[in-house]
């Protein structure tokens, strides 16, 4: 033995056993690479066999034998087994395990052809048991050959149930037309992780096909088998839906059509009329049923040109016109009116005819005989055609829309019941300086109150910016016309200074305010029926006064307040001036008057506002007049019914007594 170990070691002296490791470490780490991961995962144990290194105990330990080893310590022998495997001779396989140990490091660091750091120290002899510990390494190998295949096959059946479930959730089957049971690797026998410890094979625990006691195959993970389809299943299984909802659309027709012709009682005209269900209104008209016929086609003169060749007839039900096209319904009662006659195609060419004024009691006008004179019906342009028939090239003229004078009437202060409405105006603004216009303007804001501002025509012009203010701040914009000095008076200057005083101040305040002044008071009152009618619609409204505080004589504050609240009441027109100078007064008499008037309960509205409420309470009180003549009308006919019913009950009872 001595001389088979010195040859061995003059082997390694010459370089083989260098060439001989590096080739061991290279297969060795292509053909266990679990037992790679696995000292990578766990560290090495430096195991100090007793055997070789000698120790004061003689054999193996405790621990060796295949009862009491652990973990680590069967790591390392595995570890021994497969390098000696690969070493070629089991007797030094420890010792090329070693080597290996050793080569796995160096390489790591970069070195592989570096010698062992802690060189193995060299025997001289061998233990009497080697033959032994060499078949206990054998078997170890044995072991972990066994443990690697079924390490190997438990991967391929892993990679097979997943390719089941893959198959069972998409519901493809390779090679399959009809649906059927999905199959798998486990289909027919059950799997037993134990098994790989017994070669690897599947053992059926049932004895019947299916592995599961004859309860039908389990998939594997143990999912429930499924039923999937291919494309040609998808189109059978919508060939038959397709079927069927033809089928529920056919039935749901022709019940349809059943109920529809089925009979039932409408009232048409008063009369109860027996007609199918699924009759139009145009059905209704077709039948006779209604007396109503279309409109004729006819020419510019009104010569027929096409009879029924004009407009449908209207069909109602309950008085509301219907589509023609749609059922009839038995909701009501079914009427209907004859159709419009319809002109032939033509061209037309208008005359217009402007609107002119009519002022109320002209004749007998007085300007100071009311308060508000304004337009209570504004009337409407007269329009004439000339039209030319396409079709028939005849010529005729037609009076398409009457002309209708707008009305100026007088409107007597008839305020509703219940309602104490106060207008408060202001004449000869705007008056940019201190104590002018800004001073009442801030005391109407104080009280939250709107107000009327007659402007003139020149102030407007040189102050615009004041004129803004005041319609910025939501108070109504009148004019004052444009001069307001005796020989431009509207009823002492001409029709042409009429018309210059009063269109021009509307256009200058106008663009000064961005409104449209309507309004106006005349200058002093002055104004007559001449002058209205020259202005015609340059003014939709002349106001006056009923309340003249005095204002521009600089009474003092407490006189111009005493006199607004003596006279006030119901639909009055307070007159107070924002121009023309100082007023201070004016304003502080605003800021005493304001408050009290409130608390007596009036409303203190401009002047339009004043006129939509006595022309809605005038509108509502002939509405009731109608209605109470209207009910009047219809109780004297009744009563004249119920005389005629009993004057020829009497005639019936005298000829029968004569008889």
């Amino acid at each position: 033995m001595p001389d088979r170990y010195d040859r061995q070691r003059s082997s390694r002296d010459s370089g083989q056993r260098g060439d001989a490791r590096d080739r061991r470490g290279s297969d060795y780490s292509r053909a266990s690479s679990d037992y790679g991961r696995r000292e990578q995962r766990e560290p090495q144990r430096n195991y100090r066999d007793p055997r070789r290194y000698g120790s004061e105990t003689s054999g193996r330990p405790a621990s060796y034998s295949h009862e009491g080893r652990s973990s680590d310590q069967r790591a390392v022998r595995e570890n021994r087994s497969a390098s000696a495997r690969y070493a070629g001779d089991s007797r030094y396989g420890e010792r090329s395990a070693q080597d290996y140990r050793s080569s796995r490091t160096r390489s790591a660091e970069g070195d592989r052809h570096a010698r062992p750091r802690n060189p193995r120290p060299e025997r001289t002899d061998y233990p009497d048991d080697q033959r032994r510990y060499r078949g206990a390494s054998e078997g170890r190998r044995a072991y972990g050959e066994q443990l690697q295949q079924g390490q190997r096959r438990y991967s391929r059946d892993e990679a097979q149930r997943r390719q089941a479930r893959e198959a069972s959730r998409y519901g493809q089957q390779a090679g399959s037309r009809q649906p059927q049971r999905q199959r798998s690797a486990y289909s027919q026998e059950a799997f037993d992780p134990r098994a790989n410890l017994q070669g690897g094979r599947r053992i059926n625990t049932s004895g019947v096909p299916g592995g599961r006691a004859g309860r039908g195959p389990r998939m594997a993970g143990g999912m429930q088998p499924q039923y999937n389809f291919d494309i040609a299943d998808a189109f059978q299984l919508g060939k038959y839906v397709l079927v069927g909802i033809v089928a529920l659309i056919i039935v749901i027709f022709v019940v349809r059509g059943i109920y529809l012709a089925s009979p039932a009682d409408y009232t048409v005209a008063g009369q109860q009329v027996s007609l199918a269900r699924g009759t139009t209104y145009q059905g209704l008209l077709d039948s006779g049923e209604l007396d109503a016929a279309p409109g004729n086609l006819v020419a510019v003169d009104d010569e027929v040109l096409q009879e029924g060749g004009g407009k449908q007839p209207t069909v109602y039900l309950n008085g509301e016109p219907v589509d023609l096209n749609s059922r009839i319904s038995d909701q009501g009662d079914i009427t209907a009116e004859n159709g419009e006659d319809e002109i032939e195609p033509y061209s037309a060419t208008q005359e217009i005819t402007p609107i002119t004024t009519q002022l109320d009691q002209a004749n007998n006008f007085n300007f100071y005989n009311g308060v508000l004179h304004v337009v209570t019906d504004p009337g409407q342009e007269g329009i004439t055609e000339t039209r030319t028939g396409e079709t028939t090239g005849r010529t005729a003229t037609v009076k398409v829309q009457d002309m209708k004078p707008r009305h100026i009437e007088n409107l007597e202060a008839s305020i509703p019941s219940g309602k104490k409405l106060v207008a408060l105006t202001f004449d000869d603004g705007p008056n940019p300086a201190e104590g002018g216009t800004q001073e009442i303007l801030d005391v109407l804001a104080k009280y939250n109150v709107k107000a009327t501002f007659f402007m003139l025509g020149s102030q407007a012009e040189e102050f615009p910016d004041m004129a803004r203010k005041v319609a910025n701040a939501g108070h109504q914009v009148a004019t004052h016309s444009y001069s307001h000095d005796e020989k431009h008076y509207l009823n002492q200057t001409t029709e042409e200074d009429v018309i210059y005083q009063i269109g021009t101040a509307r256009k200058v305040v106008g663009e000064a305010t961005g409104t449209d002044p309507a309004y106006i008071r005349p200058p002093g009152g002055n104004i007559d029926a001449k002058a209205i009618m020259a202005a015609d619609t340059l003014a939709d409204g002349y106001i006056g006064w009923s309340i003249d505080t005095l204002d521009y004589t600089l009474p003092g504050s407490d006189s111009i307040a005493r006199t607004v609240l003596s006279e006030v009441e119901p639909g009055s027109v307070v007159l107070m001036h924002d121009g023309g100078g100082d007023r201070s007064q004016t304003a502080a008499a605003l800021d005493e008057a304001i408050p009290k008037l409130q608390e007596e309960g009036y409303t203190l509205v401009t002047i339009d506002e004043l006129v939509q409420a006595i022309l809605a309470e005038r509108t509502g009180s002939q509405q009731g007049q109608e209605g109470q003549a209207s009910q009047a009308t219809q109780g004297s006919e009744q009563t004249s019914d119920g005389n005629a019913d009993e004057d020829s009950g009497n005639e019936g009872e005298g000829s029968e007594q004569d008889a």
